[in-house]
């Protein structure tokens, strides 16, 4: 992220990596020449799979200097369901002028997943053995999707759908995505656990 502060521009990025069960992020801010001791910083922040804040690290620079760096690490719970970091950082500039720092956060880092060795996502199983679960963690955790996705149907009933009924909606080729495309939307069963009794529907638009 760029930024203008003074007539100055500055430039803050974050980056997020992992290595074996540790997940660790580096923040830099730089300009194009360098400024004295303690007017620039930066805050490096590193975010666990769900959101929380888990670790981070500031530095303001203690010499005449053009960049600074900052790194915090983490280590990712082996029974995490989706083992991955994301990361910012916040960048500090001094101004002479109103005495006090001015702070700009650049947007979040794509997530750094964790070794896929180590990933675990357990789903739930119905008396026809079919498996039940989360989407979502099996698309971040790059897994086999469960056989009945956990889904909310149109009425607001919280069920499951077939991942098969699902993918079934994709258009075959380019002439059917356009032909799908404004039309009425896709409805398919939302069922309880058991994959049998029907509670509700799912809706799929095409635009």
């Amino acid at each position: 992220m760029k930024k203008t502060i003074d007539g100055r521009q500055y430039t803050v990025k974050a980056t997020a990596h992992t290595l074996g069960s540790a997940g660790y992020t580096f923040g830099t801010i730089s300009t194009s020449a360098a400024v004295a001791a303690g007017r620039i910083g930066v805050e490096s922040r590193l975010f666990r799979a769900g959101g929380n804040l888990v670790s981070a690290g500031k530095v303001i620079s203690k010499k005449k200097c053009a960049s600074v760096a900052a790194g915090a690490s983490y280590t990712i719970p082996s029974n995490a369901y989706v083992r991955g970091v994301q990361a910012t950082a916040t960048g500090f500039v001094w101004r002479p002028k109103t005495e006090s720092y001015a702070s700009f956060t650049c947007a979040k880092t794509p997530y750094a997943m964790a070794s896929k060795a180590k990933t675990q996502i357990e789903y739930g199983v119905n008396e026809a053995d079919q498996t039940l679960g989360n989407l979502y963690l099996a698309t971040v955790c790059e897994v086999a999707p469960p056989d009945l996705v956990a889904a909310e149907g149109i009425g607001g009933r919280e069920g499951y759908i077939y991942y098969a009924d699902l993918e079934a909606t994709t258009p075959s080729s380019p002439e059917e995505a356009m032909r799908a495309a404004g039309g009425a939307p896709v409805r398919i069963p939302v069922y309880l656990a058991d994959g049998v009794t029907k509670i509700d529907e799912f809706e799929i638009h095409f635009e």
